[in-house]
C-alpha cells in the first residue's frame, strides 16, 4: 500500500528540512508532504543495519514516489546523539534560600544542582 492525496492523513504529515543545518525545527523548516513535491509514500520498506560515517543508524529504508514521478529512497535514520550535550525539557523555580547556595553545572540527564535540589523535596540531603 500507499500513504497519498487520498488518505486523510496525507495533508498532517510533514518533512523536516533542517535548512539551517542546527539540529532544531525553525521555522519554515516543516515541509507539508505537497510542499516537498511528495506525491506518495510507499508504506513497504526493509530493516537496514547501514551505520554512515557520522554514526547516524539507517535503520528502514524505503521508497517514495515525486510529484514528477520519480522514485527516490526514504530512509528512517536514528540520529546519534550524545547525551553530555543535552539540555533538560523541564525548569523549576529555584527559591531564594537554594538560588543563595553554590551551583554546579549538570551535564547530560544530571540536573545542575539548583535545579536539582529545587525539583526535589530532600533537597538538602543532596549537599549534605
Amino acid at each position: 500500500g500507499v500513504i497519498d492525496a487520498n488518505d486523510p492523513v496525507f495533508a498532517q504529515l510533514r518533512v523536516w528540512v533542517d535548512a539551517d543545518t542546527n539540529a532544531r525545527t525553525g521555522e519554515g523548516e516543516l515541509l507539508t508532504l505537497e510542499e516537498a513535491r511528495v506525491k506518495s509514500i510507499n508504506l513497504a520498506y526493509t530493516n537496514s543495519n547501514f551505520v554512515d560515517a557520522q554514526g547516524n543508524a539507517h535503520r528502514q529504508v524505503g521508497s517514495y514516489t515525486t510529484t514528477d514521478g520519480q522514485t527516490r529512497a526514504a530512509t528512517d535514520v536514528w540520529v546519534k546523539t550524545d547525551a553530555t550535550y543535552s539540555l533538560p525539557t523541564e525548569w523549576v523555580e529555584v527559591p531564594e534560600d537554594i538560588a543563595l547556595l553554590p551551583d554546579a553545572q549538570g551535564y547530560g540527564k544530571v540536573r545542575d544542582l539548583r535545579q536539582a535540589m529545587a525539583a526535589n523535596d530532600r533537597r538538602w540531603s543532596l549537599i549534605a
